[in-house]
Parts: structure tokens; C-alpha cells; sequence
């Protein structure tokens, strides 16, 4: 699912995307998470770490992450791909969010996807 434009600025992480309904019914089962986002960067901002995280907004368990160093002033993407080995879901939700290095700044999240396949 796609995520509309958000500013999130220091250490405030800030969900941007979140996908529901995920349900798989055999046991053992690997769900893989695919992530694209598009994203400015304030002058000021030295990494952004990307997340995928189980559960909804910010405080889900961490599933996987990307730490990278964008282009002030410019529209930056990243794509990554995750496995969370969970066995059985039913209904889960998966979030995508973004935290900058460096407080002051304020980013944006263009726009940001996470789709998961199983």
C-alpha cells in the first residue's frame, strides 16, 4: 500500500506507509516485505533510516531496516526487501517509517510503498 506525502523531523520516527490484512495459513511461512521510498532531504540531514516494523505506526518489532545518506535538495529513493519468518499470520499489519540522523532538518516523504508476497 502507498503512503501519501509526510515530514518527519529529528529523532522523531514517523510511520509513512502501512499495509493491513497480511494472512498467511501455513505453518512456517516467510513473508517478504518489499519497500520503495521517495523522499527530500533538508540540507542539514546526514543518514535516514528506513524501517519495516510488524504492527502499526512506530512501536511494532523491528522486521528490518536501511541506513542511507541522501542528496540535500534533490528527490532521493531507497528499495529494500525484508523476510520476517512468522508461521501463521492472520490480519497482520506491517508499517514503513523513516527517522532522520540529525534533528533540525525536516525530510519528506514523497511518496512511499510496502507490499508484502508470500
Amino acid at each position: 500500500m502507498g503512503g501519501a506525502a509526510v515530514e518527519y523531523e529529528g529523532a522523531n520516527e514517523v510511520a509513512v506507509a502501512e499495509l493491513t490484512g497480511v494472512t498467511c495459513d501455513v505453518g512456517s511461512r516467510e513473508v517478504y516485505l518489499i519497500a520503495v521510498c521517495y523522499f527530500t532531504c533538508a540540507a542539514e540531514t546526514t543518514t535516514t533510516t528506513i524501517r519495516i516494523r510488524r504492527g502499526l505506526g512506530v512501536l511494532g518489532v523491528e522486521v528490518g531496516k536501511c541506513v542511507i545518506e541522501g542528496v540535500a535538495a534533490k528527490k532521493n529513493e531507497c528499495s529494500f526487501q525484508v523476510v520476517d519468518k512468522v508461521g501463521e499470520l492472520a490480519n497482520a499489519s506491517y508499517s514503513l517509517t523513516m527517522v532522520e540522523g540529525k534533528a533540525g532538518s525536516k525530510p519528506k516523504s514523497v511518496e512511499s510503498r510496502l507490499r508484502a508476497e508470500y
